[in-house]
């Protein structure tokens, strides 16, 4: 998809992520996720997250904004950019995703899928905490920016750069 704005949506209690926009068919582009409410959505197996992008192997999923949405108690993370990049994530807040089949991140940056790497992603004054693992985990994503962000009180790191080394509570 591309162009595509979701704003001002309470999305909830649903059998899989609550938000998904994924390059399947085409390439994913210059897409608005915002101000939207976004919790409880929970897949068996614990692979629901609250806002997701996801690029497949073929097609690039980059350029999205996701800004002002408020995410928690999902199965996996919070926020998502699974393998995507050149992304703004901007004025969010995650919190509780901590589903014991879960990841439960509250942020997941990036990631490695088919060979190609997500990044470059810019994160401006988000708020992660109460969460089963990371705060921020980078998931071995390059050359990420980070501005003003918020983590506390979660499971293992405040932030995780999978390039190094995390920082522990």
């Amino acid at each position: 998809s591309y162009d595509s704005i979701i704003d001002n949506n309470e999305v909830y209690n649903n059998g899989m992520t609550g938000i998904w926009i994924e390059s399947v068919a085409g390439e994913s582009y210059n897409n608005i996720i915002s101000n939207n409410i976004v919790y409880g959505n929970l897949f068996a197996n614990g692979s629901s997250d609250g806002i997701g992008l996801v690029q497949s192997a073929s097609f690039d999923n980059h350029d999205n904004q996701i800004i002002g949405n408020t995410v928690y108690n999902n199965g996996d993370e919070g926020i998502d950019i699974f393998n995507t990049y050149s992304n703004l994530i901007k004025n969010n807040i995650s919190y509780g995703n901590i589903n014991p089949d879960g990841n439960g991140n509250g942020f997941n940056l990036g990631g490695l899928k088919d060979g190609k790497y997500g990044g470059n992603n810019t994160i401006i004054n988000n708020i992660s905490y109460d969460n089963k693992s990371s705060g921020f985990d980078d998931n071995w994503t390059k050359e990420n920016k980070y501005y003003n962000n918020v983590a506390y009180n979660n499971g293992h790191y405040w932030f995780n750069n999978s390039w190094g080394y995390g920082v522990a509570p």
